[in-house]
């Protein structure tokens, strides 16, 4: 019963032999978990998370090393909706209402982080990213593009960095909070623009962007997952 669904042969309470059936499926065909921390996952988030990675634009992804466990945990302090944990092999959903209320923003959620993964691991296209992208690390300091800027004020003041830079190559604001970030936001852009009017809410720089040097990367890099 480490697939967490099942405990002495027995479903466990709330829990669907359908969402079971699809939590195994998960396991053997991409390795990942789910698992119920201190919330679970409901029967309808299993079925999204699994038609994600099996069915949906996530399917042509490879098993990750680095990425073997989902969890469900409570609200964060800071408002994250979602975190990639690197040491734990894990992306942690926390509970909000944004989720809730929207199925898509749990699935962009997900490609968000599953793309920190994939930088994590797959170092060769990172470091592409980063020679073309412009972004420096510099001590304390990054710089994109001749603007230094000390790391925390991505998190004191994220709207100054977002007000003075500019320019297509980025889907939006939040792809503009550094490196790491930009690669996650640029590549659930790119991956996610099939879905059309439905994400330039998330994305209002969506048009312009796919014009890019940076869209065209992860279109080349990712074919599998694009067609």
């Amino acid at each position: 019963d480490f697939l967490d669904f099942k405990v002495k042969d027995k479903l466990k309470e709330n829990m669907s032999s359908a969402s079971a059936k699809l939590q195994l499926e998960l396991f053997q065909q991409k390795g990942l978990l789910i698992f119920n921390g201190d919330h679970h996952f409901t029967n309808e988030e299993v079925s999204l998370i699994t038609r994600l990675f099996l069915e949906k634009e996530l399917s042509g992804l490879p098993a990750l090393e680095n990425l073997k466990v989902l969890f469900k945990q409570p609200i964060h302090s800071m408002g994250h909706k979602a975190k990639f944990r690197d040491a734990h092999q894990a992306i942690t959903l926390f509970h909000n209402k944004l989720h809730n209320d929207s199925p898509l923003e749990l699935e962009l959620s997900l490609v968000h982080e599953s793309f920190h993964a994939i930088s994590y691991e797959m170092s060769v296209i990172w470091d592409e990213f980063l020679d073309l992208s412009g972004w420096k690390e510099e001590g304390d300091k990054l710089s994109y593009n001749g603007h230094a800027f000390h790391a925390s004020l991505f998190k004191t003041d994220s709207k100054k960095i977002a007000e003075i830079l500019k320019g297509d190559e980025f889907p939006n604001d939040y792809s503009k909070m550094g490196p790491d970030e930009m690669f996650a936001e640029c590549a659930t852009a790119s991956l996610m623009a099939a879905r059309g009017k439905a994400i330039m809410n998330k994305y209002p720089n969506l048009v312009k962007y796919q014009s890019t040097a940076i869209h065209d990367l992860f279109s080349n890099h990712f074919r599998s997952l694009f067609n």
